[in-house]
């Protein structure tokens, strides 16, 4: 999504040459308050704290009013999260890249597992990516923590001011955030602000004056600003789309819909049991109704009527209308009916794929944002890790995602069996979903296939080369023989 008019200013007045100042941290707060509101309600709308249906007032006290909200909304996003997110993405280096380098290509990929393991990534990337769906933008720090680890930590956007370039790369960041402090002896939420730029983290702080509130320099920062030891600004910037919208952002409306229908039609089938009673040709007084409760009815001339009076509702109405509220809710957020009888059964996975199609274009977009953003995160935390003497290269890391649905372990071994000898192993074994590690795997494979005795161990040099220099006499030693050991000629 393009900056605002005030963040574009505040962009270039940095870029040539001017620095942060609190006008216009003050300019750039302002000018962002309406859309944390708006990603803010998004948020509150997935947990269920701002649903409008649970918000309806009764208009009439004598009326039931029934409130049923539909968790549309929590589905959707939990659907796509689960789907892309459910399995753990795979962070490998490239072992091209390496070459002939084995033991530099294991060191490389045990310093990496152990930062997605430090960092329990799998669930960082599942709340990282249910923050991205919900609000359609979310942030990730880098940072170092008191062991001098190397962290990351997600930041919700209603928090996040990203000053970013045309690519999306942030150049500087702000964040805005409520800090609970004692002020003229009273606790107040006051508003945060940690400016981020290339070099340094700088904190400022809301105060209030008689000319209004304004920022300042926070003094109870030890060290204000606080430089970091990443070669730009620490922080990435991960969106849903382009347009950093939603997942039912699109439907709102549409939920809402669903939600009155419900609950309305709710509140006439309890209303029923409060239906009036009617009465012909005689007159009825509160002592008669309760004479009627004592001995169970009443007493009628013969051209009286006593009936209730009910009203007629279209069953049929009612459920077509619901169902095409939400067939569109499915059909314009892109979300799959798992519970639809259609979905799955004995279906072929190629059918079931089909079904799936409106959800994986969907989830494609998140992979590929994703695959972006951690990829400029790895470029941070190795200008740290270079500075440590620890030489990886960013680019050559690889992000590997994998759809978490039921598998057929019986079709992909069939699959797998007739693949063999027409792709490599290392491309046959991946396609297995419960291989995790091919590398692994394969050298399992090796030293099975060694243990079997189908394999013989690899022999030395010296008895590839099967000479014995012990039973050589002197003659023999002082003639010169070429031979060839690894293909090279030695004399």
């Amino acid at each position: 999504m393009a900056l605002t008019a005030i963040q574009s200013y505040v962009l270039d007045e940095l870029r040539n040459g001017a620095e942060m100042t609190p006008e216009f941290i003050k300019l750039l707060v302002d000018d962002f308050m309406p859309i944390a509101l708006d990603k803010k309600e998004l948020y509150d709308r997935y947990t269920i704290n701002n649903v409008p249906i649970l918000r309806r007032p009764i208009l009439d006290g004598t009326k039931v009013n029934n409130k049923v909200n539909n968790d549309f909304a929590g589905e959707i996003v939990d659907q796509k999260v689960g789907y892309v997110l459910g399995t753990a993405i795979k962070y490998s280096v490239d072992r091209t890249s390496y070459d002939k380098d084995e033991d530099g290509y294991r060191q490389a990929q045990g310093n990496i597992n152990k930062f997605v393991v430090r960092n329990t990534m799998n669930d960082k990337d599942i709340e990282l990516g249910k923050l991205v769906s919900i609000c359609g933008v979310a942030g990730r720090e880098v940072y170092i923590d008191k062991e001098g680890l190397e962290k990351v930590v997600n930041l919700p956007a209603w928090e996040m001011i990203f000053l970013t370039d045309g690519d999306g790369v942030v150049e500087y960041a702000l964040r805005v955030h409520p800090e609970l402090r004692m002020v003229n002896d009273k606790l107040k939420d006051v508003v945060c602000v940690d400016f981020y730029d290339e070099n340094e983290i700088s904190y400022y702080v809301e105060v209030e004056s008689q000319e209004g509130s304004r920022y300042q320099l926070d003094n109870k920062q030890e060290k204000n600003p606080k430089p970091h030891v990443f070669n730009q600004t620490p922080i990435v910037k991960v969106v849903n789309n382009e347009e950093e919208m939603g997942d039912f952002e699109r439907v709102i409306n549409l939920i809402d819909g669903y939600d009155r229908t419900m609950s309305d039609v709710n509140s006439e089938i309890e209303q029923f049991r409060m239906a009036y009673m009617y009465f012909k040709g005689v007159k009825i007084t509160k002592e008669t109704i309760e004479e009627a409760k004592t001995a169970g009815g009443f007493e009628i001339p013969a051209d009286g009527d006593i009936g209730f009076i009910t009203k007629q509702m279209s069953d049929t109405y009612v459920e077509n209308h619901l169902k095409r509220l939400e067939q569109n809710i499915n059909r314009f957020a892109k979300h799959v009916n798992m519970s639809d009888p259609d979905f799955g059964g004995g279906d072929s996975s190629l059918a079931n794929k089909y079904k799936l199609s409106a959800l994986e274009m969907k989830s494609m977009i998140l992979e590929v944002k994703m695959k972006t953003a951690l990829l400029r995160q790895f470029k941070i935390l190795t200008s740290a890790w270079k500075k440590k003497g620890i030489d990886i290269d960013y680019l050559d890391l690889n992000f590997i995602f994998s759809r978490n649905l039921p598998v057929n372990v019986a079709e992909e071994a069939d699959e797998n069996v007739k693949l063999k000898g027409l792709i490599s192993e290392r491309t046959r074994l991946g396609r297995l979903s419960f291989v995790n590690d091919v590398d692994y795997e394969l050298d399992e494979m090796a030293q099975d296939a060694l243990n079997d005795g189908f394999l013989e161990p690899e022999p030395s040099i010296q008895e590839r080369v099967n000479i014995n220099l012990d039973e050589l006499d002197e003659d023999e030693l002082t003639q010169t023989e070429e031979v060839n050991v690894d293909g090279e000629e030695t004399k």
